[in-house]
């Protein structure tokens, strides 16, 4: 005897795809208390505070998987300040040696992400 085959229908079917990628970071000034003028230009932005002023750079990062990690970089170096959060680095009170080029780096499993970069100058009060 021949065996009867059955008819099915398959009427859902999901599929969940994870998209993964390298972090996508940016840098922004998010708070001076100390009358920071910015000026944007076709280079970059540059960002004046007085010396002994706050000023408080966020690096904002988009990606999956999350970044394990968020790296301060100055003049191509990894800042010595870490004050703040994960995601941010508090300068208070400013020096003159925080003068120069800030960027961040996000890491997670797929690469580094590096930001734009903001010069920060400083001023005398």
């Amino acid at each position: 005897s021949v065996g009867h085959w059955k008819e099915s229908t398959i009427t859902d079917v999901s599929i969940l795809i994870h998209m993964y990628s390298v972090p996508k970071a940016r840098l922004t000034v998010v708070d001076s208390a100390s009358r920071a003028h910015t000026m944007s230009h076709s280079g970059g932005v540059n960002v004046e505070v007085e010396e002994g002023g706050e000023i408080i750079f966020k690096c904002g990062v988009k990606s999956r998987p999350p970044p394990y990690n968020i790296t301060f970089m100055i003049n191509g170096k990894v800042s010595p300040n870490t004050r703040g959060a994960r995601d941010t680095l508090r300068l208070h009170p400013v020096t003159r040696r925080d003068a120069g080029l800030y960027t961040c780096l996000a890491s997670n499993t797929e690469g580094d992400g590096h930001s734009n970069a903001i010069f920060l100058r400083i001023s005398r009060e």
